[in-house]
């Protein structure tokens, strides 16, 4: 991992799922600021590594399935970028929960957006749902969603085994509108 992340000059690493316990290690990588949010009983834990080069700062929400980072100076930006890593609960007993979660960060970003309108959000992460309704859950109350998914070249990577012959994308990357430029051939 160090070296592909020297390598590619990665300024941000979101990682979810790693399925380690409060009581094993905290993540480590020279060179590199990390957030972590530990595992419970469910190994929803989410980990960020940001460049040290970068000045970040975490934001506190109180949710352990995700982890919301202030970043200035990422990609040649000027001012803040915000970044949200997620890790939402997989299986169909979850796509109620899973639908609440997505409303809360739409609630996040759209609060932000209203006092800071310039502001750019990269939400991403395992979401364990289909790009369809992962929009459907953004999309279901009146609240205003500030949030557009990128297209996602498909890969043996990037999707869920197939099951009946199609390919799920669960992962994701959403974006509000002032962040979409530097998405546009991801």
């Amino acid at each position: 991992m160090e070296d592909f992340m020297s390598e590619q000059k990665v300024a941000i690493l979101a990682l979810q799922e790693m399925l380690v316990k409060a009581l094993h290690y905290q993540v480590h990588m020279n060179g590199y600021k990390a957030y972590q949010n530990n595992a419970g009983e469910n190994f929803q834990e989410c980990a960020m590594l940001v460049d040290e080069s970068l000045t970040s700062y975490e934001v506190l929400h109180g949710l352990s399935w995700l982890i919301h980072v202030k970043v200035f100076g990422l990609a040649g930006w000027s001012g803040l970028t915000h970044i949200i890593n997620v890790y939402l609960k997989s299986g169909g007993n979850f796509r109620c929960s899973r639908g609440k979660c997505l409303g809360k960060i739409k609630g996040i970003v759209h609060r932000i957006i209203m006092y800071m309108p310039n502001t750019r959000f990269l939400i991403l992460g395992d979401f364990n749902e289909k790009s369809k309704k992962v929009m459907k859950h953004l999309n279901v109350t009146d609240k205003i969603n500030d949030l557009m998914p990128v297209f996602i070249i498909e890969s043996t990577i990037t999707c869920f085994p197939i099951r009946g012959g199609k390919k799920w994308v669960l992962d994701h990357i959403l974006l509000n509108d002032k962040a979409q430029s530097a998405f546009r051939n991801a």
